[in-house]
């Protein structure tokens, strides 16, 4: 293609722009508000409580400040550690190890954003995530072109917009992807160090008279050295990425390793002076200087004046502590006999997807054939992201997401390795090339297979999140203390109404319960989950329904009789009383239902719900307008706490909880998925989630799980499986169960229930 032509490549690249910005916005409000992902969960928290602006009344929190009299934070008000709004540890959070440039940089835009994103933050926040990712996305179109021509760019940003943990995390508030921004923005500086192909300086050029004079000169000439420039922007974006992750610090091996493959490129079989050499040793200094002023300016809550500050090195502490096993937390336990392969396998086959992750590690390996052969152009990128793979890949947490920062460069190589395959004679595609034809088919294949995953992936974005169908399906089936059954135009509809837990309703005090309609229909029937006759005689129990506006109207009245006594269930029986007549309902319209007895006494309650464990969220969640635990189902503790300690009181708290539930949710991969990985620390849990499943004996439990439907296994604890919820990857009829990959990948945004 001849340069009058290359506003294609322009056009091409402003495409892949596009498409990657659909797959990594759409459906960027999922979870409708819930913080399913910890993380997400805990930096929103933070961001809600900084404030960027202050009030100009010292005396006068920024928070009651009148909009004339608020105003950005001072230079000084900003580096005061002490007493900044914008640092966390001053906002109630004493343990922060996160970035501070992210956090920073997200807040003042959320508050020059005006009120427009007061109450969803965190919809901001993932947005500025996406953003970040498209900015990483034309860094990397920008380095390859640089390196191997704008076709190989347009390709591999093509690769990158499609590779689907990026499209994640893009979706969650993190600072992964900040990280990656800046790691990519120093690259590039790295890549134009190698690349610069001026002349070098000469000791002659400094000669002078005096020594001053000599010292002056070779300072001047190495301020004004283009390399001097260069490496102060990779310090700086060094610093930045250090700013928003700290363990992006082992990016500082780029800058000598670029300075020698420099030397190994241009310089080797040239005769150097000390000049060269000190000229080096200067721009290493530099950029070192620059990385800690950037990181001075862009984390300064990691000090107190000049010095590091010691809550933030002890916080540092924590975190190396949780990150290599030392610390025995539940969230750890995933980690226990992993494979050295297990983050190359999760990168590999779900990260990026099969056919791209295979032909990016066949570019790897050729391009590091080349370097062998000579080709040292190759080496600086290569090598980095060798050396980023195996430090993640041999981590305690050897998380896929932690390699991140390599997943660009991989699909790098991969459409470098697709050019190098249809060799030299690309431009002109002629039809006799078999190279040509071969490499144009396999581009086409991985491309497309590529964009399949990840539109089939982004769909999980645009659907209910399992967990939020869960709930609402409990909320229909699982019995309330007080339920309405309506009949609309959609069919049957369950509307829970929640009563107090534990009240006795008495012959001379009905109780009146009023409530608005979710939904039109007409009203049939209403159903306590569990009713009691106080002193366990029989007696009959009588609803009223009447509307608000005409409280004096009867609309249908219900009346049957009451035994609880034929039941051992201390909580009574279900009890339903159906009208004479259907009556019709408008939604958002107040009306009262009036709950008597003509006994000694009425206790209604509702099911009984046990969930997994306290570091988990437990279903069903707030939507909808109803709240759970505030009336409609029972709020003992029904918590199982399966990372308890396996003793004589864990097994007397499961017979108790199990005794009393009525239902168990499992609303993640997180608790099976961990605890069964060590049987010999969770003998009696392993075998709980054996037996109420019904796993057969020589069966993986964890496979068990993910394949469990209703019907298909028998527990022996009492209970069976009634109803599952998925949300698997799917375009069209094509559905990718990825359950089997890393649990953090289904587990943030679409786990099974």
């Amino acid at each position: 293609m001849n340069k009058k032509l290359s506003w294609i490549y322009d056009l091409l690249f402003i495409f892949i722009l596009l498409v990657a910005g659909y797959l990594r916005i759409g459906g960027y409000n999922w979870g409708e508000g819930y913080h399913q992902h910890p993380d997400e969960l805990f930096l929103v928290g933070v961001l809600d409580n900084l404030r960027a602006q202050t009030c100009d009344d010292p005396s006068i929190p920024v928070d009651l400040c009148a909009p004339e009299d608020k105003r950005w934070m001072s230079i000084g008000e900003y580096f005061n550690s002490a007493k900044s709004t914008l640092n966390p540890y001053n906002r109630g959070y004493a343990f922060f190890v996160y970035g501070n440039l992210p956090m920073t940089l997200t807040r003042m835009l959320l508050e020059a954003g005006g009120s427009e994103w007061v109450g969803s933050s965190k919809f901001f926040a993932r947005q500025m995530s996406a953003l970040a990712d498209l900015f990483a996305i034309f860094l990397l179109y920008l380095i390859v072109s640089k390196l191997y021509g704008r076709k190989v760019g347009v390709l591999a940003s093509a690769f990158s917009a499609l590779t689907v943990l990026q499209i994640q995390q893009s979706h969650f508030f993190t600072f992964d992807l900040f990280v990656n921004l800046f790691m990519f923005l120093a690259l590039w500086f790295a890549v134009a160090i190698v690349g610069w192909k001026g002349e070098e300086v000469k000791s002659e050029e400094v000669k002078s008279e005096k020594e001053t004079t000599l010292l002056t000169s070779h300072f001047s000439l190495i301020l004004k050295h283009p390399l001097f420039l260069l490496s102060i922007g990779f310090g700086f974006a060094l610093g930045m990425a250090m700013s928003s992750k700290i363990n992006a610090a082992a990016m500082a091996i780029v800058l000598p390793f670029a300075f020698f493959i420099r030397w190994l490129m241009h310089d080797r079989k040239k005769t150097l002076t000390p000049d060269y050499w000190s000229l080096i040793t200067a721009l290493l200094i530099a950029g070192g200087l620059a990385t800690f002023i950037s990181f001075r300016i862009f984390q300064p809550y990691a000090f107190d004046g000049l010095l590091p500050s010691e809550q933030w090195l002890k916080n540092i502490s924590e975190l190396r502590a949780q990150a290599t096993g030392e610390a025995d937390l539940p969230w750890n336990l995933q980690w226990a006999r992993r494979s050295p392969l297990f983050s190359f396998t999760n990168l590999t086959v779900w990260g990026l997807g099969l056919p791209l992750g295979i032909l990016a590690w066949v570019g790897f390996l050729l391009m590091g054939w080349r370097i062998l052969k000579g080709e040292y152009q190759h080496l600086l990128l290569w090598g980095w992201t060798a050396f980023y793979f195996v430090w993640q890949s041999t981590q305690f947490n050897a998380t896929m997401r932690y390699q991140l920062p390599i997943y660009p460069l991989l699909v790098m190589m991969a459409a470098w390795f697709i050019f190098e395959l249809a060799g030299s004679n690309v431009q002109t595609f002629k039809r006799s090339n078999l190279r040509t034809i071969v490499a144009s088919i396999l581009s086409i294949t991985v491309l497309s297979l590529t964009a399949i995953w990840a539109f089939a992936f982004q769909s999980i974005y645009l659907r209910d999140e399992t967990r939020m169908a869960a709930s609402r399906w409990m909320f229909q089936n699982v019995p309330a203390s007080v339920n309405l059954s309506l009949q609309t135009d959609a069919g049957a509809y369950n509307q829970p109404v929640p009563f107090p837990f534990g009240y006795v309703i008495t012959p001379d005090a009905p109780y009146t319960l009023p409530f608005f309609p979710n939904r039109d229909g007409g009203l049939s029937e209403v159903t306590f989950g569990f009713a009691r006759n106080a002193d366990e005689t029989p007696a009959p129990v009588v609803v009223t329904l009447t509307s608000a506006s005409q409280p004096d109207v009867v609309l249908a009245r219900a009346s049957t009789m009451l035994d609880s006594t034929l039941t051992a269930d201390s909580r009574g029986i279900p009890l339903t009383l159906t009208f004479d007549n259907v009556v019709p309902l408008a939604q958002g319209q107040q009306y009262t239902l009036r709950i008597e007895t003509l006994g000694s006494g009425l206790v209604l309650s509702g099911s009984a719900i046990a969930n997994e464990t306290d570091y988990d969220w437990g279903l069903p969640f707030r939507v909808d307008g109803y709240d759970p635990y505030g009336g409609l189902y029972s709020n003992d503790d029904l918590v199982l706490q399966v990372y308890w300690a396996d003793d004589a009181n864990k097994l007397e708290r499961f017979v108790n909880i199990l005794s009393r539930a009525d239902v168990i949710v499992i609303p993640t991969n997180h608790q099976y998925g961990q605890i069964t990985r060590l049987p010999e620390r969770y003998p009696l849990t392993t075998h709980y989630y054996r037996e109420l499943l019904g796993c057969p004996q020589g069966e993986e439990i964890i496979s068990c799980y993910y394949n469990a439907q209703p019907g298909m296994y028998a527990g022996s604890l009492g209970f069976e499986l009634v109803e599952v919820f998925e949300s698997y990857p799917t375009l069209g009829a094509i559905v990718i169960n990825d359950q089997w990959a890393e649990e953090a990948f289904p587990f943030y945004d679409h786990p099974k229930v």
